[in-house]
């Protein structure tokens, strides 16, 4: 069975209005003024890489792949079939009423990590191009390729711009371990930044603001919202993080 994916072409486009927090758990604040520019007073290592724009695309690798076990899907602790969180099942096929996606980047050490393909996928097939289109069966919450792209798809008509899925339903229908100071197998205290766009369609989004929730888990997930996970230094602070783009409507 296959799952649909829309890659643009639509004509409608939505606004998404960028709040200090969203109602949602999303707590994010804005940056201050007079940001220093001196690496060393910024407490980064003056020779840090910056990270090249993101330009996501059906079958791409954002960052270095394979860094997780196991390297593709969910590990035993994630979908394996079973319903997750009491409410994500495994299908046959995946409905269009409400079809979403958001980017997850994790950085480790100033490093950019591929999320693993076929993320909530059970026994997937081969890669085409890059990009996994069967399995057995499909969560409602799934990648298809290492670009860093999170599919949120369920049968049910939503609203574009409402929360049906949290940050965390994504770990744990991934089976991703994590904690203040962990991130699958990275050791570090963990930074967290979030962004969305002004509007929907194949935008770029490059704004981003600290997450400053007592759960970063608990973030509600928008269409086109882009969310930074870092661990251990040396951190980038939100205008050194590069900008999105996304390649979907949606």
């Amino acid at each position: 069975m296959k799952s649909r994916c829309r890659f643009g072409g639509l004509s409608l486009t939505f606004a998404l209005a960028l709040a200090s927090c969203n109602g949602t758990g999303t707590s994010v604040s804005p940056p201050s003024a007079g940001v220093p520019t001196s690496p060393a007073r910024l407490g980064l290592d003056p020779a840090i890489v910056p990270l090249p724009e993101i330009i996501t695309s059906p079958g791409a690798i954002d960052g270095s792949d394979n860094r997780f076990t196991p390297v593709d899907g969910d590990t035993p602790s994630g979908g394996q079939g079973s319903v997750i969180d009491h409410k994500i099942p495994c299908l046959l096929s995946m409905g269009n009423g409400y079809h979403i996606h958001v980017f997850l980047g994790i950085v480790y050490q100033g490093q950019l990590i591929s999320v693993p393909d076929a993320v909530g996928m059970v026994n997937p097939g081969p890669e085409d191009a890059g990009y996994i289109n069967t399995a057995q069966c499909f969560y409602e919450i799934h990648t298809h390729d290492a670009s860093g792209i999170v599919h949120l798809e369920v049968a049910q008509v939503h609203p574009v711009d409402s929360v049906v899925f949290k940050l965390k339903n994504v770990l744990d229908v991934w089976g991703v371990p994590h904690s203040k100071k962990s991130f699958g197998p990275f050791k570090g205290k963990i930074r967290v930044y979030v962004g969305m766009p002004a509007s929907l369609g194949q935008t770029t989004v490059s704004q981003y603001y600290p997450f400053t929730g007592t759960q970063w888990t608990n973030m509600g997930l928008h269409s086109h919202e882009v969310i930074w996970v870092e661990i251990g230094k040396p951190y980038f602070n939100a205008h050194q993080l590069p900008p999105v783009r996304f390649y979907m409507e949606y």
